[in-house]
């Protein structure tokens, strides 16, 4: 994003810049449009993002789509979805796929102790 680039139909987008790194300063354009801000997490701040997505997801106050593989037979059950060209069928499948791997990587965080208290990380 702090370059300026084409976009598939060939149209320029501008640079944006961010206004309060100055490592980004340093190689970002000049004439960039400064909208961005920069966050850096640590370790404890890490720790509680996981802790509350983990906890709101359990509690099931987060709605999912249903999983790539039902989704797939559910597509393929129909006409429509055995007439679609490959493209389109990876396009339609592809947010069934993706909330797939969100369980995957939920899957993997853990409860690590950390000096003076426990963490969770993302192993």
């Amino acid at each position: 994003m702090i370059r300026t680039h084409y976009d598939f139909e060939g149209n320029l987008l501008p640079s944006y810049g961010f206004f309060n790194d100055s490592d980004y300063k340093k190689i970002q354009p000049k004439d960039s449009i400064n909208i961005l801000y920069s966050m850096k997490a640590n370790g404890p701040l890490n720790s509680k993002i996981h802790g509350n997505a983990y906890s709101r997801i359990n509690g099931g106050l987060v709605r999912f789509l249903i999983k790539e593989q039902e989704a797939k037979n559910a597509l393929l059950a129909t006409k429509k979805g055995q007439k679609m060209s490959i493209e389109d069928k990876i396009k339609r499948l592809m947010p069934h796929e993706m909330t797939t791997k969100l369980f995957e990587e939920m899957a993997n965080l853990r409860l690590k102790r950390t000096g003076t208290g426990l963490d969770i990380i993302l192993e």
